[in-house]
């Protein structure tokens, strides 16, 4: 009987302990929204897709620069190195959409020392933008975060060898953005074919 009574007590013990968890599930995210509305969701970058003229993306196994050479499409974009050629208007577009739109889920201050933990030394990409006020950012990629949805970002680093520095979680999509071969940057041939720069004029009439 004295057994069943502490199986008794111990299971209630544990309900009660179960409730106390679920009710500080419930109040916690309430608590934690009006604290993130304030210090989190800041974008990247204050920059607007139409101020960029050069961007530099690193990785490594490739390092490849794109320079803007008109305002309108087909063909804005051209590779300026390692070889000249235009750039696939498409993957321009989706990098500059997470330059500009990407917003910053946290910032986390973490010891210069534990960089390497984070897929920050080296780095698992570097994006450097020139706008066209002469102004330079850059992006430093490091790796993916436990849940996939996030990235570990260093932005406009200063270079400075503190004992600590910061660190943000970013959208996971500018790993994709950055993640290509030259080939994949290239316009694709049908592409070319297309644009009006490479569509022969038709011969006169005599």
């Amino acid at each position: 009987m004295k057994l069943k009574i502490n199986t008794l007590v111990l299971l209630l013990v544990a309900l009660g302990f179960g409730v106390g968890v679920w009710a500080w599930e419930q109040w916690s995210p309430v608590e934690d929204t009006a604290d993130s509305s304030l210090e989190m969701g800041e974008p990247l970058f204050s920059f607007s897709e139409d101020d960029i003229e050069q961007i530099e993306v690193r990785t490594a196994d490739l390092d490849i620069q794109f320079e803007r050479t008109a305002d309108t499409f087909p063909q804005v974009w051209t590779i300026r190195a390692p070889i000249q050629a235009p750039a696939d208007e498409g993957a321009i577009a989706f990098l500059l959409s997470q330059l500009t739109t990407g917003r910053r889920d946290r910032t986390l201050e973490i010891p210069t020392s534990q960089l390497a933990e984070f897929g920050l030394e080296p780095p698992t990409a570097t994006v450097d933008v020139t706008l066209n006020t002469q102004a330079r950012h850059q992006l430093i990629l490091g790796g993916a975060d436990f849940s996939r949805n996030f990235t570990y970002v260093r932005i406009d680093p200063d270079g400075a060898n503190g004992e600590t520095l910061e660190i943000h979680l970013a959208p996971f999509g500018l790993l994709d953005a950055v993640d290509r071969s030259l080939s994949e940057w290239q316009q694709p041939p049908e592409a070319a074919e297309a644009t009006p720069e490479s569509t022969p004029e038709a011969a006169p009439k005599p």
